[in-house]
C-alpha cells in the first residue's frame, strides 16, 4: 500500500490532535497547544512531515527550528519532536519514510544540525534506520531536601512574571563559553514558559534594584512534578549565584508545596555541577537519551557536537518537561 508523504497545511491540525489521542492519550494536546510549539515558535515555523492513506492522517514527525549557537555564534539548526504513527499502521516504515523526507526538507533549507531526546522505545529506531549519533544519556542531577537546611535568601532572588530584557545581556555574556547551547534570550524564554505551571525568578547583585538595565546575573525557571521541585531552566554568571537560585526556590517549592528533594540537569564538567556534589546533589532516574544528525556533512569534522561535554543542556530544552 503506498502513501501520500506531503508537509504540513494550514487546515490539518483538526487530524493532527485526533492522531494525538490515540498515541498519547494523557497528553491532552490541543489545537492551541499544537500551534504555539511548531508554528508560534519565535525561531520561526516547524518543518512538519504528515503521511495520509486517503484522508486519513496515519504519520506525524515534527522538528522545531531552534535558535542553537556556537561558541556565541548562530547555528541552524532543529529540534526532533512529536513523533506519531497510527496504532494500525505500525510496522510499515511510515515513520522512517517522513522522518527522511523532512531531514532532506531541513537540509535544502540550509539546516546544519539536528539534535533531540528520543525515548526508550524510538532509540534504537534512530539509531538503525536514520543514522543518529547518541550523545550522552543524560541523569537527573537530585538532592533530597530533608539533606540540606534551606534558608531563605533576603534581597537577592525575586519571582517575576515575565523575564525583562536584562536577560539578554546576562546571556550574551555567557554565551560564549558555551560551545552549543539554545539560546536563552528573554523572546525565548517568555515564550518556552509561558504556562502558568512555571515560576520564574531572578538574581539580583547585592544593592542592585529591579530597574537597574545591568541590574541581573541569574535567572531560573522551576516547576512543581509530584514530590520535587524540577530546575527547568538557570542561567548564572557563576556558581555561586546558581547555588542561591536553587536554594531560592527549593526553599520556596518545599514551604509552598511539600517537595520532598530539587532536581535540574547540569553537565558534570561545569564548576555548578561541582559545587552541587559537595551539596548532596547525586544522579539518578530517570535518563534521558540526548543524540542527533549532522545534516550539512562539513559539519560531521570535526565532530565537536558528538562530544556531550560541549553541550549546555537543561530540562526545559527537552518538551517532556
Amino acid at each position: 500500500m503506498s502513501f501520500d508523504f506531503r508537509p504540513y497545511a494550514a487546515g490539518d491540525e483538526r487530524a493532527i490532535i485526533e492522531l494525538s489521542k490515540l498515541n498519547f492519550p494523557t497528553l491532552n494536546l490541543t489545537q492551541e497547544g499544537w500551534r504555539w510549539r511548531y508554528v508560534e515558535n519565535p525561531a520561526g515555523p516547524a518543518v512538519i512531515e504528515l503521511a495520509w492513506d486517503g484522508r486519513r492522517l496515519v504519520g506525524h514527525y515534527a522538528l522545531s527550528l531552534a535558535k542553537l549557537t556556537c561558541g556565541g555564534e548562530p547555528l541552524r539548526a532543529i529540534q526532533s519532536m512529536l513523533t506519531m504513527t497510527h496504532p494500525d499502521y505500525r510496522g510499515r516504515g511510515i515513520f522512517a519514510a517522513i522522518a527522511r523526507s523532512a531531514y532532506a526538507r531541513a537540509a535544502a533549507d540550509g539546516i546544519e544540525l539536528l539534535f533531540g531526546f528520543p525515548n526508550r522505545a524510538s532509540h534504537s529506531g534512530f539509531l538503525r534506520k536514520l543514522g543518529w549519533h547518541t550523545v550522552y544519556e543524560i541523569p537527573m542531577l537530585r538532592l533530597p531536601l530533608a539533606r540540606v537546611p534551606l534558608p531563605k535568601l533576603e534581597g537577592t532572588v525575586e519571582g517575576v512574571r515575565i523575564f525583562p530584557r536584562t536577560v539578554e545581556m546576562l546571556w550574551n555574556s555567557l554565551s560564549p563559553s558555551f560551545p552549543f547551547a539554545i539560546a536563552k534570550t528573554a523572546e525565548y524564554l517568555n515564550w518556552r514558559y509561558t504556562s502558568y505551571r512555571y515560576t520564574k525568578w531572578v538574581h539580583f547583585p547585592s544593592g542592585a534594584r529591579n530597574h537597574e538595565p545591568a541590574g541581573i546575573d541569574g535567572v531560573l525557571v522551576a516547576k512543581r512534578y509530584r514530590a520535587e521541585c524540577q530546575v527547568v531552566c538557570l542561567l548564572c554568571k557563576d556558581a555561586g549565584v546558581g547555588w542561591d537560585l536553587i536554594r531560592a526556590v527549593a526553599f520556596y517549592y518545599q514551604k509552598v508545596f511539600g517537595v520532598q528533594s530539587v532536581s535540574l540537569w547540569q553537565n558534570p564538567n561545569s564548576r555548578l555541577h561541582c559545587l552541587l556534589e559537595k551539596q548532596g546533589f547525586a544522579n539518578g532516574d530517570p535518563v534521558m537519551y540526548f543524540g542527533g544528525l549532522a545534516l550539512r556533512p562539513g559539519l560531521a569534522m570535526p565532530m565537536a557536537w558528538q562530544n556531550y561535554a560541549n553541550w549546555r543542556l537543561e530540562m526545559g530544552d527537552n518538551d517532556v518537561f
